[in-house]
């Protein structure tokens, strides 16, 4: 079984700089987080960019990547999984000297060989469980989050303790939260198989439950309604996260929990057989990795305009209340 911590390590940041590196939602939640937990933090991205612009009215100074990284005591990577490994290698890496640490905030890069951590440096994880807005929104409201935590190099052997100061810095352990110690390769695996099995098969659910229902006569409006655009499904995940999955039933009303349980067993024997079962799944989701992660293909998922292929084929509300 994981272990399981509750409480961090802040004092171990006492007196050392965090150089944060990228301010997109992640990394400016952290960044904040850390600074009003009292610990000094600079950020580190592309200057004048629109993520550096908005450090700067955020109270924070950015500076140049490998400046930042030069500079930093414990260096927090926290860029998308895509734009990571390329940046790291030309700007990150050579201001990692022997006797500091980088901590991860993603597992996915080191754990298929995208991202090699440097000698004498402790190598950590911090991966928080949520969107990078809730971060934040969390740490304001008292509350903490889900995260991993996890060792990759310990050149000093304390790399699990400045991975739970980070995360007590960013407020994981605050009410209600903890972490859960992973490896990189667990954690990387949690992440895709949670993408390309859950999210995927929700995504082909409400594409498939809305054609039904058109099909047989609801209005789009109310079927996006019905869907997603109420809140409901938003609110249903929220309450599984508190009660889990079944225990979630309890809380709707009959026919309601009926017609889930009474689909549910089929539909999982469908979408077991579609994941290919585990251990395939494993080796898929390392070809995944060495086959994608290629600039030019990032570069053409960038380049789709996701929201108006949504928008096109399901509609919005905005749309409809016009």
């Amino acid at each position: 079984m994981a272990r399981i911590f509750k409480q961090g390590r802040g004092e171990v940041l006492k007196g050392k700089t965090v150089a944060v590196v990228g301010y997109g939602n992640v990394g400016r939640s952290l960044a904040l987080n850390l600074r009003d937990s009292g610990v000094s933090v600079m950020v580190g991205d592309l200057l004048g960019s629109d993520y550096a612009r908005r450090a700067k009215a955020d109270g924070l100074e950015p500076r140049p990547i490998p400046e930042a990284a030069e500079l930093g005591d414990v260096v927090v990577l926290a860029l998308p999984d895509d734009a990571a490994p390329e940046i790291y290698r030309s700007e990150v890496l050579p201001g990692l000297h022997p006797g500091k640490a980088l901590v991860l905030t993603s597992g996915f890069p080191v754990a298929y060989g995208l991202l090699q951590p440097p000698g004498g440096v402790d190598v950590a994880l911090f991966v928080p469980k949520a969107p990078g807005p809730a971060i934040r929104d969390r740490y304001l409201q008292g509350r903490g989050f889900a995260a991993v935590v996890g060792v990759v190099e310990d050149a000093s052997g304390n790399a699990l303790d400045v991975a739970h100061a980070v995360a007590d810095g960013a407020g994981a352990f605050k009410q209600g939260g903890f972490a859960l110690e992973a490896s990189a390769r667990e954690e990387a695996l949690a992440d895709l198989l949670g993408e390309q099995v859950l999210k995927a098969s929700l995504l082909a659910a409400i594409e498939a439950a809305f054609e039904l229902m058109t099909k047989a006569g609801v209005p789009q409006e109310l079927a996006v309604v019905e869907l997603y655009g109420s809140g409901e499904l938003g609110e249903l995940g929220r309450l599984m996260s508190l009660a889990g999955p079944y225990g979630a039933l309890r809380l709707q009303s009959p026919v309601d929990a009926y017609g889930q349980l009474a689909r549910a067993g089929e539909y999982r024997k469908a979408i077991a057989r579609m994941a290919w079962g585990v251990d395939v799944m494993r080796d898929d989701v390392g070809r995944f990795s060495e086959r994608d992660c290629s600039r030019g293909f990032w570069n053409r998922i960038r380049g789709i305009d996701v929201m108006n292929i949504v928008a096109n084929y399901l509609g919005t509300l905005e749309k409809f209340g016009e």
